[in-house]
């Protein structure tokens, strides 16, 4: 539901924002990749890594260094919001005058932000995934309909700050309520706060680096392209990485917890990442190829041709996605295990990937002749999409190496799902487009939507029956690592017993 209710979002967001707005956005993701480089302080890494015992005994100290960050994010936030026309002289970009605004939202979230952290990692640690996923539902239409209230009323960039930063709050009074948080957590805890940063080290090295490598890039795009052409980059990012939010955060929760009860058992670590491998690598280029398939036709039926110009983009962000999120799902069961040094060297290697190759890319369009005939948002894509898959497919190896995967195995999974998924795109576009031209459809949104409907029955009836006859072994070895009700509603529908 919460990952539905992003995707109605960014409808919301694309139906009423221009994208200069939402470059606005962007741009201040960016500012916060720098005045909260930090994040909390590693806790959201630390904390689900601890069996239920362990997060009594540390949460207190763990949560002060968090609200200690936290807080000071939210004041250089501020501060850069105020001295925003100053800051154009170092070549920081100044947006339109939304941006103060939305820089003010965020830092009202980082105040909120450690408080409803400490109640979201107790029930997750104590495995209450139930009461997470009914607030995260509750959570969720709530945004909706904040962006729906914001946008409609014309506010712009504000449309996706305010909902962003109230959802928090809305998330902190949730799990007071349902018992996440605790009167206990709050008491002075000066000793834990003082091994906070030696404990936190690895943790806040691996946060630092997801900051810089999910906020400050977009920086760091917005200083080689312009506003318009970043907005319009945001855009395409978000729908191509709308599998990769669905799937790293959920199983990111689930998978840190659940293995973190194999922690020193080598073979239950190495039979349980063998088993998120072969899954990952099999339902995420499906999941990821859908938005390549599916996006065409629903640009024109949901936005009329508003966002055309990002289709290119979307087709190599969501290549470059597939493996990036197989990746992304494994810093959950990496967490989980306390291989913080590991997840480290995987942050830091996602950010200079991805910041790397955007730089690169800047230089080549502007020296390389012919290099400047290409869309600026295309080629930022098609170069950040390079970054990502080599940096991927580099951490995947050493994943495979480190915990002996078999080598044949390994690259059979590799290859085979994403080449599952692409083949099966390509023929349900092959046969929505033969269908449109044969019938004679209409140009316009009526035909958009026969088109969109063909592709997307079209796509799920090939892969269904593709999955349940070539993968049946992968299927149920997936399925059933599932919790109870979601196992028993899959092996239904795949007809499996």
């Amino acid at each position: 539901m919460a990952r539905f209710a992003s995707l109605a979002s960014q409808v919301i967001v694309g139906l009423f924002l221009t994208s200069e707005q939402v470059g606005d956005y962007a741009l201040a993701l960016g500012i916060l990749g720098v005045t909260g480089i930090w994040r909390t302080g590693g806790t959201s890494i630390f904390l689900p890594s601890l069996r239920p015992e362990e997060f009594e005994l540390r949460v207190r100290g763990v949560f002060q260094w968090a609200t200690c960050l936290s807080l000071s994010t939210a004041a250089l936030t501020v501060l850069v919001a105020v001295s925003l026309p100053k800051l154009g002289e170092f070549g920081v970009p100044d947006g339109t005058e939304q941006l103060p605004a939305v820089l003010y939202w965020l830092a009202l979230r980082a105040v909120a932000f450690p408080f409803a952290l400490v109640g979201r990692m107790r029930l997750s640690v104590e495995h209450r995934f139930g009461s997470l996923a009914r607030l995260d539902t509750v959570i969720a239409l709530l945004r909706v309909l904040l962006t729906w209230i914001v946008a409609r009323e014309g506010g712009g960039a504000l449309a996706l700050a305010i909902p962003y930063a109230l959802s928090t709050v809305i998330e902190l009074v949730g799990v007071i309520g349902i018992g996440g948080v605790r009167r206990s957590d709050f008491r002075p805890d000066f000793g834990g706060l003082k091994v906070a940063p030696i404990v936190l080290a690895w943790p806040l090295a691996v946060a630092m680096l997801m900051s810089m490598r999910a906020d400050l890039s977009f920086l760091a795009i917005g200083a080689v392209i312009t506003a318009s052409a970043l907005g319009t980059f945001y855009f395409a990012f978000q729908l191509a990485n709308q599998p990769t939010m669905l799937l790293a955060s959920a199983l990111q929760n689930v998978l840190g917890p659940l293995l973190a009860h194999d922690r020193g058992l080598h073979e239950a670590e190495r039979r349980s990442l063998v088993q998120v491998f072969a899954g990952a690598m099999l339902f995420v280029p499906i999941t990821t190829l859908a938005v390549a398939a599916v996006f065409p036709s629903a640009e024109r039926l949901l936005w009329g041709g508003k966002w055309a110009d990002a289709t290119a983009a979307v087709y190599w962000l969501c290549g470059g996605t597939t493996y990036a999120t197989v990746a992304t799902i494994f810093l959950g069961p990496l967490l989980g295990l306390q291989r913080f040094r590991a997840a480290a060297g995987f942050e830091l290697l996602k950010m200079v990937g991805i910041v790397g190759s955007v730089l690169l890319g800047a230089v080549i369009y502007r020296t390389v002749p012919g290099a400047s005939g290409y869309s600026e948002v295309t080629f930022t894509a098609a170069t950040v999409s390079i970054g990502m898959l080599a940096t991927a497919l580099w951490q995947l190896g050493w994943i495979a190496k480190h915990y002996q995967f078999a080598t044949h195995e390994a690259l059979r999974h590799l290859a085979f799902g994403p080449a599952l998924a692409t083949l099966t795109s390509i023929a349900s576009v092959s046969v929505a487009h033969s269908a449109f031209v044969s019938i004679g459809a209409p140009a316009g949104r009526w035909g958009a939507l026969l088109e969109c409907s063909i592709v997307t029955v079209t796509y799920i009836a090939l892969i269904l029956l593709a999955v349940r006859f070539t993968a049946e072994e992968t299927l149920r070895d997936t399925i059933r690592a599932l919790p109870a009700p979601a196992s028993a509603l899959l092996t239904r529908v795949f007809g499996l017993r």
